[in-house]
């Protein structure tokens, strides 16, 4: 079972405010398998990474731009880790943060095949990043990457994403780009 850190399933939960109906049903799933709610969660304990897919899921229901929600949620992932005096003091600039965000990943999951991220090229301006799958949709990362550089005032940057697993790759590779 992979897990991921209960920051995140807050996250979406707290995110969820305008679609009330769907937020339920996924706290009432979260309840049943945990005995809290998506707000009572220990932002640093681990929880079950199908809970926060449910989670994912009626986000994506909810919204009227469907699974790209999924994008507006990883725009919001680092500005969170942030506020939560998770990101260190070392941390200068986009790029610095991008390669930090490769450890953080592996610091908020955990469980039987979960794999770092690789760094295949990290330039100013240019980073390309091999993805290991854990069942999210990869709108997500493409959201955490897009909000990182938007935290460093940068509008027009591009995250493309160059091969994907559900596309039949043996991985998914993302190139950002600003």
């Amino acid at each position: 079972m992979i897990e991921v850190k209960g920051k995140f399933i807050t996250l979406a939960g707290s995110l969820m405010s305008l679609y009330p109906e769907q937020r339920d049903k996924a706290d009432a799933v979260l309840f049943r398998r945990t005995g809290k709610h998506w707000n009572e969660l220990d932002p640093d304990s681990f929880y079950d990474t199908d809970v926060y897919k449910v989670f994912l899921d009626a986000y994506c229901e909810g919204s009227i731009t469907g699974e790209k929600a999924l994008i507006t949620l990883g725009l919001n992932y680092f500005p969170t880790i942030k506020k939560l005096g998770g990101i260190p003091d070392g941390i200068k600039d986009e790029l610095d943060l991008i390669i930090f965000s490769t450890r953080s990943f592996a610091d908020d999951h955990k469980g039987p095949g979960i794999r770092p991220i690789r760094v295949i090229k990290a330039e100013d301006g240019d980073v390309v990043l091999d993805i290991p799958d854990c069942g999210y949709d990869c709108r997500l990362g493409e959201g955490v990457y897009l909000g990182i550089l938007g935290m460093y005032g940068i509008d027009g940057g591009r995250v493309e994403q160059e091969r994907c697993i559900r596309k039949g790759s043996s991985t998914c590779e993302f190139h950002i780009t600003w």
